[in-house]
């Protein structure tokens, strides 16, 4: 079938430089609508109409020739199909567009990116940047993300109420109608917050607010009758504004504005040396030591306290006892996008322990703004973390005592201090008098557990009266080695093991702003990439007191931990424990996330979430 556009194209003479409107708007009749494809003559290659085409059989809902016929093994590793497919589900106007422009094509013999936008008659409008390369000597789509234009979200017909109510908010502003503004459009938690004075003088601070065509709505992010609105401005600008509404009385209403102003008061972090960053970090850290925590916690920046009650933060003080009880603390500080960071050394015993602090400019003086435990001791986190070797050497002496290589078994799979105590005749008779370990079948970790340089793993085995068999095992690492310390066997309800039931990891949430008052507003599943720390809510039941659990951040894209910390649990019961995590690199790179979360007992859960 001939092209259009290439025979449109031979008919204009090539001095001309502009094409007129009807050349470049080519409709294309599809059940029943029209899809308006405008397809400027310099990006027509062979890597944006494969695009187009995978667009088309996305539109026609043929997912799986999209998935499979457009892709290349390095995208099918990175995004399996159900991805694929859930990806599309979540932004309907890949399959419902109305206009389908390619803005921009670079390529290279290998490598080739297209941008793309999309919109609907109603405005929507969304942007896929693809990256592809050849495999076979054909183009196949490597990569792609999708950035939103307009201000749109496109999860679900309530991302575009949203839109509507920010953009009627911001064209009030900019009428000046700051009453109605404050009375029409926000919630009656922020006017009790702020009187109307106040968000004059912030409107006044900050005009960008007021103009709609300097503002850019990035991402929106909705959960149970909460959104966060990220805006940033067209031009370049270190402001950062989050908006967060609330669903109220049938219409969406602002809740509350966040703005990091790095330039606020006239100064910039490139204004102040590390000197007096680290000063007001050392006496926020002499306070705690003191016990005045009251005035240790007035150091912090308002919005966290805003969002951080006085004991939920003594709470935290007691989870990490180091940050009171230091011997001494090593300051290493630097700027970043005008946020001061500090990485805070502290020393107790022989053990060093890191937190990453996070402040910026308020009110002229620097304000802790976040703060992040990194570690608390890293060889004790690497024998938690790496099990296997434990259990391989369980299992090599239970395979040895099922063989009869009783000698073996003792020789091979036992720690010195072990020999020392327990001669090989002993330890014959002690199987001989307990042939269970002869005849053990295959068992289950009841729980592992690590407390003073020694392994402890509890695991059961179910015997044909039906009866449970617990056998311990302490185990010591010899030159290298785990080696077995002592072994001993008991009946489960011996043990009272079935009295206290385990700790459990029930759920964690993640969002932008510090937990407040047990909840954590604007959490969601995908958040906007930010130049802070993101905030966690851990949620536990039958919590152990002092029970430690380990906490690892990994980037999926790139597979490298991005932040991984341990911390005694505070209490016992049901408990809910807040979590910091600071940026990597000054900002959070976009991509997939996973959140690892261990227990000594076994225990062990995995989030997920996005940063886009």
């Amino acid at each position: 079938m001939e092209d259009p556009v290439a025979k449109e194209e031979a008919k204009t003479p090539k001095k001309k430089s502009r094409y007129p409107f009807w050349l470049l708007a080519l409709l294309i009749v599809c059940f029943g609508g029209f899809i308006a494809l405008l397809l400027k003559p310099d990006n027509k290659t062979p890597a944006s109409s494969l695009v187009l085409n995978q667009l088309e059989a996305i539109k026609n809902k043929n997912y799986t020739e999209a998935y499979y016929a457009f892709t290349s093994k390095e995208f099918q590793k990175k995004y399996p199909l159900s991805a694929f497919n859930q990806t599309i589900k979540s932004h309907p106007l890949i399959t419902l567009p109305i206009n389908v422009e390619v803005d921009k094509v670079e390529e290279t013999p290998k490598h080739s990116a297209v941008e793309v936008s999309l919109s609907d008659k109603q405005g929507l409008a969304l942007t896929l940047r693809y990256l592809l390369s050849k495999e076979n000597d054909e183009w196949k789509v490597s990569d792609w993300s999708i950035d939103n234009m307009s201000g749109t979200l496109f999860e679900d017909k309530e991302s575009a109420k949203i839109r509507q109510s920010i953009l009627s908010y911001i064209k009030d502003l900019e009428k000046d109608d700051l009453d109605k503004a404050y009375y029409d459009h926000s919630t009656k938690a922020l006017r009790d917050s702020a009187s109307l004075e106040q968000y004059r003088n912030l409107i006044k601070k900050y005009p960008i607010l007021k103009d709609q065509g300097a503002l850019r709505i990035r991402d929106i992010a909705i959960h149970e009758g909460q959104a966060t609105i990220e805006l940033e401005p067209k031009a370049s600008s270190q402001i950062h504004i989050l908006i967060e509404m609330l669903y109220q009385n049938g219409a969406w209403l602002v809740d509350n504005i966040h703005i990091v102003d790095p330039q606020a008061e006239g100064k910039s972090a490139s204004d102040i040396d590390g000197k007096t960053l680290s000063r007001a970090l050392n006496q926020h850290l002499s306070l705690i030591k003191e016990g005045q925590i009251e005035e240790a916690y007035m150091m912090l920046s308002n919005g966290f306290k805003f969002a951080t009650s006085l004991d939920e933060f003594t709470l935290f003080l007691h989870a990490y006892p180091f940050i009171q009880k230091h011997n001494s603390v090593a300051f290493n500080e630097y700027f970043d996008g005008g946020l001061g960071k500090i990485r805070a050394g502290m020393k107790t015993g022989n053990k060093t322990n890191l937190v990453d602090y996070t402040l910026a400019l308020e009110d002229g003086d620097w304000k802790i703004w976040g703060f992040e435990v990194l570690s608390e001791n890293q060889a004790v986190r690497d024998k938690v973390f790496n099990w296997q070797p434990v259990l391989e050497t369980i299992q090599g002496q239970k395979n040895a005592i099922k063989m009869g290589s009783f000698h073996k078994a003792y020789v091979d799979f036992t720690a010195a201090k072990f020999r020392e105590s327990t001669s090989f005749a002993e330890f014959v008779d002690f199987l001989k008098t307990h042939p269970f370990f002869k005849k053990m079948s295959e068992g289950k970790i009841k729980s592992k557990g690590f407390e003073n340089n020694v392994a402890i793993i509890l695991e059961e085995f179910s015997e044909p009266n039906g009866e449970v068999r617990v056998v311990e095992y302490h185990l010591v690492k010899e030159s290298g080695e785990w080696k077995i310390l002592t072994m001993k066997t008991h009946y489960d309800n011996e043990t009272g093991a079935n009295t206290t039931p385990p700790t459990t990891i029930t759920s964690l949430k993640i969002g932008l702003d510090p937990p407040f008052e047990g909840k954590l507003k604007g959490h969601s599943s995908i958040l906007p990439s930010i130049a802070g720390p993101l905030y966690g809510l851990l949620n536990l039941k039958n919590a152990r007191p002092f029970e430690r659990i380990e906490i690892s951040l990994k980037h999926e894209e790139t597979e490298s931990p991005t932040r991984h910390f341990s911390l005694l649990l505070p209490n016992a019961g049901d408990v809910i424990l807040p979590l910091v995590f600071s940026s990597p690199e000054g900002f959070w790179p976009t991509g997939h996330y996973t959140v690892e979360i261990f227990l000594l007992n076994g225990e062990k859960e995995f989030f997920a979430f996005q940063i886009k």
